[in-house]
C-alpha cells in the first residue's frame, strides 16, 4: 500500500531497504521520521493480519499533533483502511501519552456523526472498539465526569454497556 509514503515520507524516491528482518523497525522509522518508506510496503501487504496491524499502531507515535491528526483522518476518511481495522491507528494515538488521549477524545467528539454513519451497518463491537480507542485513555475522576457528561448528551445506545464499564 502506498499510504505510508503519501502520508509521511518526504522523499519516497530515495527510500530503500536492505534487510527483510528489519522491515518493521524501518517501517516505524519511516512513518514517524521519514527514513525509509519502502520498508512499509512489505509489512502493509503482508498476508498475516497481525503483521499488517503493527504499522498502523506505530503511526500513533508520530512526533507531532499534526501527524497524529493526519493519521486519524487517514484511518477514518481515506477509505484505505478496512472497516475492521480503522480504530487501531486511533487507539495508538490515544496511547501515545496524555496529549494523544486528549487529541483522540476531541477527534471522536468532532467526528462522532461520521463515525456513527461509517459503522451504522457494522457490528456494534466495532463502535465499542472506537469508543474505547478514543475515550479510554484517561485515569482521572475529572475526565470520567467529562466522559459521562458527553455520553449523556450524545448517547450511543448500542454501546451503553461498554461506555459504562470504561
Amino acid at each position: 500500500m502506498q499510504w505510508f509514503i503519501a502520508l509521511f515520507c518526504s522523499s519516497p524516491s530515495s527510500c530503500s531497504t536492505t534487510s527483510s528482518s528489519s522491515y518493521l523497525l524501518l517501517c516505524v522509522a519511516c512513518c514517524v521520521f521519514c527514513v525509509t518508506a519502502a520498508a512499509c510496503l512489505p509489512v502493509a501487504t503482508a498476508e498475516d493480519n497481525a503483521l499488517r496491524k503493527f504499522p498502523m499502531s506505530a503511526l500513533g507515535a508520530a512526533p507531532s499533533r499534526e501527524l497524529q491528526l493526519r493519521t486519524m483522518d487517514w484511518a477514518v476518511k481515506s477509505g484505505d483502511v478496512k472497516l475492521q481495522d480503522f480504530f487501531y491507528p486511533m487507539g495508538a494515538v490515544c496511547h501515545s501519552g496524555k496529549e494523544g488521549a486528549q487529541l483522540t477524545f476531541e477527534y471522536f467528539k468532532e467526528n462522532r456523526e461520521q463515525l456513527k454513519e461509517m459503522l451504522s451497518k457494522a457490528s456494534p463491537s466495532l463502535m465499542d472498539a472506537v469508543i474505547v480507542s478514543c475515550c479510554g485513555g484517561f485515569s482521572s475522576l475529572e475526565k470520567a465526569a467529562e466522559l459521562e457528561a458527553f455520553f449523556a448528551e450524545h448517547p450511543f445506545p448500542s454501546s451503553a454497556r461498554r461506555i459504562e464499564n470504561m
